[in-house]
């Protein structure tokens, strides 16, 4: 599985952008009132997977989303892209229970998974990049087939995410 070492000025723009929306946003559900699961970190490495994935398959990244919804949709026409940071074991594709439905309304046909663990992360004053892996991807039905049930979410395990599946989706 590749790795992509993502500059240190595009990780920089990943960060004042996650901080920026998230500044906006005061963290609370006006119509539920209360306030959600959202983290600034969570904006910011998902903009890593999604620089990553934007190198391997020669895209531009828009480096959009906004705190109370994400991206609002595709990551890259068709792809969404999801970025893992759980350092122990299986690299799983977790997908909420209520988030699947709206990407097939949204034509999504591929998921992504990515992969940085910051604990990991040694920035070398020589290349001052960041390490973020491509994992694979599945397809909207492949991930529908093999999904188990998690606590939260479905997973995919990493065994069935490809990177064939995702070059397939992008040509």
């Amino acid at each position: 599985m590749p790795t992509y070492n993502i500059p240190l000025n595009k990780v920089a723009i990943a960060a004042i952008k996650a901080a920026k929306e998230m500044e906006k946003y005061d963290g609370w559900d006006r119509k539920k009132g209360k306030k959600p699961n959202n983290h600034m970190e969570s904006f910011f490495y998902g903009a890593l997977g999604e620089i990553a994935v934007s190198m391997h398959l020669g895209l531009t990244w828009k480096g959009e989303f906004f705190a109370t919804s994400g991206d609002g949709g595709a990551d890259f026409p068709g792809i969404q892209v999801k970025t893992n940071t759980w350092q122990f074991g299986d690299k799983h594709l977790k997908i909420g229970f209520k988030d699947l439905p709206k990407y097939e309304k949204k034509d999504i046909h591929t998921f992504v998974l990515a992969y940085t663990n910051a604990t990991e992360w040694e920035l070398d004053n020589e290349t001052q990049t960041v390490p973020v892996e491509v994992i694979g991807g599945i397809t909207m039905d492949d991930f529908k087939n093999r999904k188990e049930k998690g606590q939260y979410w479905w997973i995919v395990r990493e065994n069935f995410l490809t990177l064939d599946s995702l070059q397939l989706s992008y040509k």
